[in-house]
């Protein structure tokens, strides 16, 4: 049995609010576009060094990742540890073999790094948003999930691969219980699909990221994603109208739940 080879993601040089709307949110259709963060400070200012010194005390989130694989098995969801910049540049530059994975939501961090990050015009104006930082090291891999809001997942320095599913397939890819701590994920690995019969049927796209590039995730579109590089990200969730409702009604049912965000 072998895995669904994977469609390319479109990519495009540039494109419009109108256009992005129009031709990619409406339809609910993923998309590559370059350069989105071309203008922003941190294209030229978030190195590790410069990170380090300016950030060392501040408080991060680390995301638990044996053997560098995002853990989502707890009865939460994925685990966090509380940790600093500092301490986890250290962890990564000494190479060390499980230093998880950084991810904190933005008005959990500093003014001044926010700062280095602009709104993406294509987003256009959110009635309900919520960003969050992704540092992680070559190889994290992140399990196939779906989120309920509109997703920009932005690079700022590194390369990553997405591998998405549509949810028209979401049986193919084996959803896990809406009762448990992981109903936003998936058991099917796409990784390791060829040991799937059932991912047999899915039609995945997959994209690669470098430094600039921003990936359209439509809500409910699942997604995995491997670190191909140390990769520093920003995304941006946004959503409108009934979209906003949900999307605040999905946050609002994970904090009664307790589950990871």
């Amino acid at each position: 049995m072998s895995a669904p080879v994977p469609s390319p993601v479109p990519r495009l040089a540039a494109c419009s609010p109108d256009e992005f709307r129009r031709r990619w949110v409406r339809p609910g259709l993923p998309v590559v576009i370059a350069d989105v963060a071309a203008a922003w400070p941190a294209s030229t200012c978030w190195t590790l060094p410069a990170l380090r010194e300016r950030f060392a005390d501040a408080k991060v989130q680390l995301m638990r990742a044996p053997g560098g694989r995002v853990d989502s098995t707890g009865s939460g969801g994925t685990t966090h540890d509380a940790s600093t910049f500092a301490r986890y540049i250290d962890a990564l530059e000494a190479g060390a073999a499980d230093p998880g994975y950084l991810v904190t939501l933005w008005e959990e961090l500093p003014e001044s790094l926010r700062a280095d990050v602009l709104w993406p015009a294509i987003c256009g104006v959110a009635r309900w948003s919520q960003s969050t930082l992704w540092f992680g090291p070559e190889g994290i891999v992140s399990p196939m999930h779906f989120d309920v809001p509109d997703n920009l997942y932005v690079v700022v320095e590194g390369r990553k691969r997405f591998t998405l599913v549509s949810p028209r397939d979401s049986w193919n890819v084996r959803p896990k219980s809406l009762l448990s701590g992981q109903a936003q994920y998936a058991e099917v690995d796409p990784e390791r699909g060829a040991d799937d019969p059932r991912y047999a049927g899915a039609r995945p796209w997959v994209a690669e990221l470098g430094p600039g590039d921003a990936l359209y995730i439509p809500r409910f579109w699942w997604h995995h994603a491997r670190g191909l590089e140390l990769t520093l990200a920003v995304n941006f969730w946004w959503a409108n109208g009934g979209g906003a409702l949900l999307a605040l009604a999905a946050d609002g049912w994970k904090r009664v739940r307790g589950l990871s965000r």
